[in-house]
């Protein structure tokens, strides 16, 4: 373990003094030595603002993971779903005779949503919707 420190002390070192190190200056100081210890100064503060920004990556990423991700859509549970038989107050056309009625309890907005519908005769496979193939797709917004 001692081992693993001392690699990783060494690399942060080399990491924060960069190529400008001059060490602590002591008079009488040259010109030459006076620039190198500016340069040195100005490697350190973008090494700072490269690990604040890494940093900050770094919990903006962990921020979203622990959300999973609920900046776009609402969840599932916060919406509800509605299938009823043909009614003639819920459905316009009897030639559909299914209402599929979806209420957004969530104060984001639904932007997309995608039925995939089948109807199947009892011990039957085959499929005997041919509305749209079978599927709707509907963006508007609720």
């Amino acid at each position: 373990m001692n081992r693993v420190t001392s690699v990783l002390r060494a690399v942060w070192l080399a990491a924060w003094n960069g190529p400008f190190y001059v060490g602590r200056l002591t008079p009488p100081v040259a010109l030459g030595d006076a620039l190198l210890k500016i340069l040195e100064t100005i490697w350190r503060a973008v090494v700072i603002a490269l690990l604040g920004f890494l940093a900050i990556g770094i919990i903006a990423a962990a921020a979203i993971a622990v959300e999973g991700l609920r900046l776009g859509e609402p969840k599932m549970s916060e919406l509800a779903l509605t299938i009823q038989p043909y009614e003639a107050k819920l459905c316009d056309d009897a030639e559909f005779p299914l209402f599929i009625g979806v209420v957004n309890n969530s104060k984001r907005t639904v932007q997309r949503i995608n039925l995939e519908i089948e109807a199947r005769r009892p011990d039957r496979s085959t499929n005997l919707v041919s509305y749209s193939g079978g599927s709707l797709d509907d963006d508007a917004i609720i």
